[in-house]
């Protein structure tokens, strides 16, 4: 095992509607102490507006309600790459999200421009990876696409994972549902790769549990997908209260593993609590990464950036 991996550390930020400059710099300066020399920026792709507030020049990527989703203005992208980099770390992810149209719409070429410019702000932030949820939707808790599903999980009636699959049924079948989502992810990850950018699919997700709670089924839907540039994000929280064995997944995964979202929770529900505060078994992971050779570094998806790096680096000596 190249030990340097797991001490190539990334750690968790968010900048909300706008930069707050003073917030934003206390925040890098911590990381900067710790030793963390990646800066993983979990909201930096898109962000919500009041429609009131949407300027003629932004981009728009799908309205919500009263709020619109927008691609982040380049110059705020520009002045957090700098930040970062005046520090002496990188950015080398972003979470992507959302992949799919909204239910019953095509994925024709105004679709893949909008995601062009996503993936054109993921490239100005130095990405080399996007994590993407694979079967989301935008839309998908809209009554215009998903009528009474809408409705009842908005009234908290259901939860987002029954949303996703009375979503999933206005496709058709399985097989159609999956081979929508191989038509966009070849096309997706080949753009990312003009951008030298690697996508990643991240695991045990609410959108399709039946594809993401089963690692040997993430495998063969990359390999039926067919890029070079695809590959997985283990999130450990995700997996733990799913009950997906996550030693077991990471050793299925082998060199298709290249992204991590570490947190932590008691396996009954998603607490995103620091490294050790719950009940993952973060040795038999640590040693499931090192049968591996994992290469691809550690990005904790949790900001309680000291408890982090302190109860990991405890963990990896022993």
């Amino acid at each position: 095992m190249t030990e340097p991996a797991l001490n190539r550390l990334g750690g968790l930020i968010e900048l909300g509607a706008v930069l707050d400059e003073e917030t934003l710099s206390a925040e890098l300066d911590t990381l900067q102490t710790l030793g963390f020399s990646e800066v993983y920026p979990g909201d930096a792709l898109l962000v919500s507006k009041k429609k009131a507030e949407v300027l003629s020049s932004d981009v728009v990527i799908f309205p919500e309600g009263p709020q619109v989703l927008c691609a982040r203005s380049r110059e705020e992208l520009t002045e957090l790459r700098e930040r970062v980099e005046v520090r002496g770390m990188e950015i080398h992810s972003a979470h992507y999200n959302q992949i799919l149209p909204p239910p019953g719409e095509k994925a024709d070429e105004h679709f893949f421009q909008l995601h062009e410019e996503l993936l054109d702000r993921a490239a100005l932030l130095g990405c080399r990876r996007v994590t993407t949820h694979p079967g989301w939707m935008f839309g998908v808790a809209d009554a215009q696409y998903t009528g009474e599903a809408a409705k009842a999980f908005r009234a908290g009636a259901i939860s987002l994972r029954e949303l996703h699959a009375e979503a999933r049924k206005l496709v058709g079948t399985p097989e159609a549902f999956m081979e929508m989502n191989r038509v966009v992810y070849r096309e997706f990850c080949s753009r990312a790769a003009m951008r030298g950018i690697t996508v990643t699919i991240e695991t045990a997700i609410a959108e399709w549990p039946e594809l993401t709670e089963n690692p040997q089924a993430m495998m063969d839907f990359i390999a039926s997908v067919g890029e070079g540039n695809l590959g997985i994000c283990l999130d450990s929280g995700h997996c733990h209260f799913n009950a997906v064995d996550i030693a077991s997944a990471i050793r299925v995964f082998d060199s298709a593993l290249i992204e991590t979202h570490f947190h932590d929770n008691h396996g009954l529900r998603d607490e995103h609590l620091p490294v050790g505060e719950g009940t993952i078994d973060w040795e038999g992971l640590i040693s499931a990464l090192r049968e591996i050779d994992y290469l691809g570094g550690v990005t904790f998806e949790q900001r309680d950036h000291a408890q982090n790096v302190k109860i990991w680096r405890e963990f990896i000596r022993l």
